[in-house]
């Protein structure tokens, strides 16, 4: 598993695509956000 998360991070890198600071990463489906109210993406691990 370490080898495809590492291969993901290479990609990214390679692609220029930066990771959010706030860790917000999951994006929601559309029947989720009204649900959240209107909260379009999550944070996986909150602290």
């Amino acid at each position: 598993m370490h080898h495809i998360i590492e291969i993901f991070r290479t990609d990214r890198k390679d692609m220029g695509i930066e990771m959010p600071r706030d860790g917000k990463t999951v994006r929601l489906t559309g029947t989720q956000i009204p649900a959240n109210h209107e909260i379009e993406r999550v944070n996986p691990l909150p602290a």
